[in-house]
């Protein structure tokens, strides 16, 4: 039973993690908007948020240094969410 206990805790904080993650995205998603960084990432990115997840990942992976570093934060925080 305790192990089931810490099992179902440790589901619960990953997708507390996760939902978290996803409202930081959408906040960076807006905030890129304002100041104009979406279009840094590209035309498509700016269409909505996944888009712009989608797109900044693939910035991302390439080191792109036109990715704003919020983004990069956001996705060094998704790459720990990862492997728990």
């Amino acid at each position: 039973v305790r192990v089931i206990d810490a099992r179902s805790r440790h589901i619960e904080d990953y997708i507390l993690k996760a939902q978290q993650l996803k409202k930081e995205l959408i906040t960076n998603y807006q905030k890129a908007r304002v100041n104009g960084d979406v279009f840094k990432v590209s035309e498509y990115g700016a269409s909505n948020a996944n888009e712009f997840f989608a797109e900044s990942f693939v910035m991302y992976k390439n080191n792109d240094q036109n990715l704003p570093i919020y983004m990069k934060d956001l996705f060094e925080k998704v790459k720990v969410l990862s492997k728990l």
